[in-house]
């Protein structure tokens, strides 16, 4: 329907695909955050749990019944036993599942840091500054979790304070029409890992509504993956490097920066058209 909707746009004279504003909005899963089970506690609650039936199989065993309170069915509380620990399992292993792939995300990203800097230092001759990149953990964290009633969700952090369990749901929009050119829900927190995605889908889209120009989008998809990713695919980014003070100086804001080394890499050259006057550009 997006797609059919662009389509008339372009026939009526009224859109044709330029610079497209990237941003992201958390959308509430129909679960409660409380239903949610860490790594930590479902350990915790297994062990408890299976001591339990332990104790609960020995007492069935046992030829003296007077210690089993009256009402007390074993039977039945083996049962609710055994049915929590097949859910603590099923929650486990999707922890560790998620745990697993998070590593394989985060080491494929440290080795590329460690060869970024590696080139850098063999390029320039110099010892590259700040902190040696630190390789990832493998295996679930303490507060790793998965929610009981909607799986698929995740506690993420809302722009209001607190968390909540939501989905992060995606959108590029045209910038002088306001139309939608890419929409899609992702499980990721962290926006950064959503540019490249996007990218993929204003490229996919058909060639009668022209070609995206310019992406824009706010510090939270800021890296130098995204910038790269972003001129390689014919496009020119304008994504903010950091947040920036309200009510600058005056004479800041009008301020033209250093002239660009020739040798500018895509970042350089970002920062650099982003600090230029419009007028200039």
């Amino acid at each position: 329907m997006f797609v059919q909707i662009l389509l008339i746009a372009s026939k009526v004279k009224i859109f044709k695909l330029g610079s497209v504003n990237l941003d992201g909005s958390k959308i509430k899963a129909n679960a409660s955050k409380h239903k949610a089970l860490s790594y930590e506690y479902a350990c915790k609650q297994e062990e408890q749990i299976k001591a339990e039936v332990a104790d609960l199989l020995q007492k069935a065993e046992a030829a003296d019944k007077s210690d089993i309170p009256d009402g007390m069915s074993i039977p039945e509380e083996l049962a609710r036993r055994e049915k929590r620990l097949d859910a603590i399992a099923k929650a486990k292993a999707e922890i560790e599942k998620r745990a697993a792939e998070r590593y394989t995300r985060e080491q494929a990203a440290y080795e590329e840091k460690v060869a970024q800097r590696a080139e850098k230092e063999l390029t320039t001759g110099k010892k590259a500054k700040g902190k040696q990149p630190k390789p990832p953990e493998s295996g679930p964290t303490a507060k790793d979790q998965v929610n009981l009633t909607d799986e698929e969700s995740r506690i993420m952090p809302t722009s209001g304070g607190g968390f909540e369990q939501t989905y992060n749901v995606q959108a590029g929009v045209d910038t002088e029409t306001k139309l939608i050119v890419a929409a899609y829900v992702t499980q990721h927190t962290n926006d950064k890992q959503e540019l490249v995605p996007t990218l993929e889908k204003v490229s996919s889209l058909s060639e009668e509504l022209g070609k995206a120009t310019e992406i824009i989008a706010d510090s939270g998809y800021f890296s130098e993956t995204n910038v790269t990713a972003t001129e390689e695919n014919g496009m020119t980014p304008y994504i903010a490097v950091d947040r920036q003070e309200h009510h600058p100086p005056l004479w800041d804001r009008f301020k033209e920066p250093p002239p660009l080394p020739e040798d500018a890499d895509p970042v350089t050259r970002m920062k650099h058209r982003c600090n230029r006057q419009p007028e200039t550009i």
